[in-house]
């Protein structure tokens, strides 16, 4: 009788269920963020940065805060999956895309930095 301990990190990440967004009457599969490079990982901070830390107490030309949010969420597209960042998407479905992402993969962000997700919720 043999009594193994495993360690099953595709369960423990997620690397079981892909993380899918149905466009057109297609698939895309999203990147899981166990899977960036340390680069990446600091480059999706940086970037979760300028779209959850906008100061509404300065004196800020809205126009430009819109647009480095929204390339933000661009890059973080690109990231996750660059076919489906060449879409012509709305800013609602961008928003409503990150958002989904960010609540499932939440654990395997706060498991490494103990920080919150993408989109900082």
């Amino acid at each position: 009788m043999s009594d193994k301990c495993v360690l099953n990190l595709d369960e423990l990440f997620g690397q079981a269920q892909p993380l899918l967004v149905e466009l057109e009457g297609k698939e895309f599969e999203l990147r899981r963020p166990e899977s960036f490079s340390p680069e990446e990982y600091f480059h999706m901070t940086k970037l979760q940065d300028k779209i959850t830390h906008t100061d509404s107490t300065k004196k800020v030309d809205e126009e430009k805060q819109a647009r480095l949010v929204e390339n933000a969420m661009d890059d973080i597209l690109r990231m996750i999956n660059p076919s489906l960042a060449e879409k012509k998407l709305f800013f609602s479905q961008k928003y409503k895309i990150l958002e989904w992402y960010s609540k499932q993969t939440n654990d395997a962000v706060e498991n490494v930095d103990g920080e919150k997700n993408l989109t900082g919720a």
